[in-house]
């Protein structure tokens, strides 16, 4: 779910009424949604702080913040910053490199082309 609007207290309002609407689709269709599993991100400029007092509920269940979030292979952050998907892709490519430095010593040319 997306929302957006011009000031913190309606933004609240509107995904309470949003995350109501969508538990009610979800019911009427048969399906449950996992509370403890659903978190939300508010997106923000660089140089806002995050407001504490913010708070979304589905069915009186008070749904978690995240930090950070995947959608798609992308770590997302509050401040759409990319460090954390840079951090987490430099790792991966790191150990991607050490394990083909370590195949070219072990294994022939063919091998490393198949790869």
């Amino acid at each position: 779910m997306l929302v957006a609007e011009s000031s913190i207290p309606k933004v609240i309002r509107q995904s309470n009424v949003t995350s109501q609407n969508f538990n009610d689709w979800c019911f009427y269709d048969g399906l449950t949604v996992d509370v403890s599993k659903t978190h939300y991100m508010r997106f923000l400029p660089r140089n806002a702080s995050i407001d504490s007092s913010f708070l979304i509920k589905a069915h009186g269940v008070i749904i978690a913040a995240a930090d950070t979030f995947k959608l798609l292979g992308t770590t997302l952050d509050p401040k759409l910053s990319w460090e954390e998907h840079i951090s987490l892709l430099a790792c991966k490519l790191s150990m991607a490199a050490f394990a083909f430095r370590y195949l070219r010593d072990v294994v022939s040319l063919g091998v490393l082309n198949l790869m």
